[in-house]
């Protein structure tokens, strides 16, 4: 997508969902508010995400995934209206980890927004279920999951789990988390925070991560520690800690189970946060 009067000097912001999100709410969520700012936009999904999967049902969420990135820029910088020297790349949910691995991998990217800023997705996961549901695994898998009660493992979670295990091409909890390892970013990370062109040029396009309501308001780079003391409102919780709490409670005897908050990472990354939303 281009603005009406094309893009200012050829600047492009190329835009990932996560999880779960689609093209169509990205428009909403990023590429209006891009395009009005003069900014070229182009929404893109990858292996495992839904757009993909429609398509092509048997894709995964791969680790590597600076390689399906690669493609889709490839063709971004086959367009005559994109400049190789303006381009950015946006991340949000899982999308951070997928942008911020693709931008340590490959140099053409000239500026990175990964909202969430996610550079090792285990650790990431771990921090909404808990570190001593991370280690001990509930006996889960997928072939029986649809005969637990629903008082010990709700409908939504069960949703949640089965979508996991397809986009990570798994069965079960244990040997999702095990492939979770398996999306790191943090070796290259040293490498790729000292390459100038990425930081410098994140600032001019900061403002995307912005919402247009008056509520909203972008945060600079910071670590976690500082971007804690900063921002005010609520403190999210995880939303899937709180629907598996009741099964993982049962399923392995814990007494009790408290959602866990979601933590930042100790790098540096530009976040976005708007008033009452988790």
């Amino acid at each position: 997508m281009a603005p009406a009067n094309g893009a200012e000097r050829g600047k492009t912001v190329v835009v990932l969902t996560g999880f779960d999100g689609t093209a169509e709410e990205l428009y909403f969520q990023v590429a209006a508010a891009g395009l009005e700012r003069g900014y070229n936009i182009l929404i893109a999904q990858g292996p495992g995400q839904v757009g993909c999967l429609r398509i092509h049902p048997d894709l995964k969420f791969r680790p590597d995934c600076e390689k399906p990135v690669g493609a889709i820029l490839d063709f971004a910088l086959a367009r005559p209206e994109v400049a190789a020297e303006r381009l950015a790349l946006y991340g949000i949910s899982f999308g951070g980890y997928f942008v911020t691995r693709a931008a340590e991998h490959d140099g053409r990217i000239k500026a990175l927004i990964a909202n969430s800023p996610i550079v090792n997705l285990c650790a990431y996961m771990a921090g909404f279920i808990g570190p001593e549901f991370a280690a001990n695994p509930p006996p889960v898998s997928l072939n029986e999951v649809d005969e637990i009660p629903e008082n010990d493992f709700p409908c939504e979670a069960k949703l949640s789990f089965k979508a996991a295990c397809r986009r990570f091409g798994v069965d079960s909890f244990a040997t999702w988390l095990s492939r979770l390892k398996d999306f790191n970013a943090e070796e290259n990370w040293p490498r790729f925070v000292a390459r100038p062109s990425q930081w410098s040029a994140r600032a001019k396009v900061r403002k995307l991560c912005a919402s247009r309501s008056d509520s909203s308001r972008a945060y600079p780079a910071r670590s976690r520690n500082g971007f804690s003391q900063s921002r005010k409102g609520p403190t999210p919780t995880a939303r899937w800690g709180t629907c598996l709490s009741p099964t993982l409670s049962s399923l392995t005897g814990s007494a009790s189970f408290s959602p866990r908050k979601a933590q930042l990472p100790d790098k540096p990354c530009a976040c976005r946060y708007v008033e009452g939303v988790t």
